[in-house]
């Protein structure tokens, strides 16, 4: 099982998504600049995992299945190689809005944590 499946790194293409929701919600929201304020620690680990990541995880562990008895149980994430701060993933989109900001927004994006 995945931890929290955000947008795609490679496949198909770099930051695909096919819906909005969970984490990509809440980016989504205040990029528009919808979500004003959100109350959460800045300095709390957010364990997110690209979605061609996920997938390409399904295909192998169900070939591993495949071979064996039994059934197994299969968790990916990125917390303990990779860790982010939710504080951090937001200091990234901050500075890609400066750069790109939406067209769509209804305010200008200003998230509090």
């Amino acid at each position: 099982r995945p931890t929290i499946v955000g947008c795609s790194y490679k496949e198909p293409t770099e930051g695909w998504v096919d819906n909005v929701s969970a984490v990509g919600a809440v980016y989504f929201t205040s990029m528009l600049g919808l979500l004003r304020d959100l109350h959460a620690d800045p300095n709390k680990i957010v364990d997110i995992v690209a979605a061609d990541y996920c997938s390409n995880m399904v295909v192998v562990a169900t070939a591993f299945q495949a071979k064996k008895n039994g059934i197994k149980c299969f968790h990916s994430g990125s917390s303990t190689r990779q860790p982010i701060a939710i504080g951090d993933t937001y200091k990234y989109l901050d500075s890609y809005m400066k750069i790109q900001p939406s067209k769509k927004r209804i305010a200008r994006p200003n998230l509090k944590l």
